[in-house]
């Protein structure tokens, strides 16, 4: 895929990319579990591009790899790393969606 699809298929705005944060932003708000994996999240270094790439490929390794510009190895290998130290398997859909959650969310301050 060249990277002129990869940014049309990047602006393309469905039900599903709109629905989750719009219908979770209450609770997603509120929760201080979810502001907690954030900001672990966003201080690993590409964490919340690693999040969103295997998100956005349905957490395909391989496919997400590709999208990040990175060998499939190396991929796995940071997908463990962030496992120690943020707590959640991105290998599992529902960390991932976890983690997704918790990117997206609206965090009162």
């Amino acid at each position: 895929m060249d990277t002129r699809s990869r940014s049309q298929r990047d602006q393309i705005v469905t039900l599903s990319t709109t629905a989750l944060p719009h219908f979770t932003y209450e609770a997603a708000a509120k929760s201080p579990i979810l502001a907690t994996l954030k900001e672990g999240i966003q201080s690993i270094d590409g964490g919340a591009e690693l999040v969103a790439a295997l998100w956005q490929n349905q957490g395909n390794i391989s496919k997400a790899a590709a999208d990040l510009y990175v060998h499939r190895n190396t991929l796995q290998y940071r997908i463990d790393r962030f496992m120690d130290m943020v707590g959640l398997n991105l290998k599992k859909m529902d960390d991932l969606l976890l983690g997704y959650l918790a990117l997206h969310a609206r965090v009162r301050e």
